[in-house]
C-alpha cells in the first residue's frame, strides 16, 4: 500500500496530537490548572473521533480501528518521550503554549480529515 501525501501529514498530525493531548493531560493528572478545561475535554472527543475516522479512512475498517486502539493505548506513551520531553523543555509550568497547539491541531485533523474523503 503506497500513501500519498494527504494520508502521511494526517498521520503526522494524529502523532503530534496525541503528544500535545498528553502533555496537556499530564497537567491536570498532576492538579496544575488547565484554562478552558471544559472546552480542552470537547475537543478532545472531536480529536480522538477524528483520529479514528481518519485512520479507518486510511486503512479500512478493521485495520483502521485496530490502528485507532493502537493510537489511544499506546501512541500517547510514545509521545511522552517524544513530543512530552520537547514540550517540557519548551513549556514545563505553563500549559497555554500546549494547549494552543493541540486545538490547532485539532483544527488541522478536522481539515486533512476532510481531505482524505474529497481527494
Amino acid at each position: 500500500m503506497i500513501m500519498n501525501a494527504i494520508e502521511i501529514f494526517t498521520l503526522i498530525t494524529i502523532f503530534l496530537l496525541v503528544g500535545f493531548w498528553e502533555y496537556v493531560r499530564s497537567f491536570q493528572l498532576r492538579g496544575l490548572p488547565v484554562r478552558y478545561e471544559h472546552g480542552f475535554a470537547i475537543f478532545a472527543f472531536i480529536g480522538w473521533l477524528l483520529c479514528a475516522v481518519s485512520l479507518i479512512k486510511i486503512y479500512g475498517i478493521v485495520a483502521g480501528i485496530l490502528a485507532t486502539v493502537v493510537v489511544v493505548f499506546f501512541l500517547q506513551y510514545a509521545t511522552h518521550f517524544s513530543v512530552g520531553l520537547l514540550l517540557n523543555y519548551v513549556s514545563p509550568r505553563n500549559s497555554d503554549l500546549p494547549l494552543a497547539g493541540f486545538t490547532i491541531l485539532v483544527w488541522v485533523l478536522a481539515l486533512m480529515t476532510l481531505l482524505l474523503f474529497i481527494l
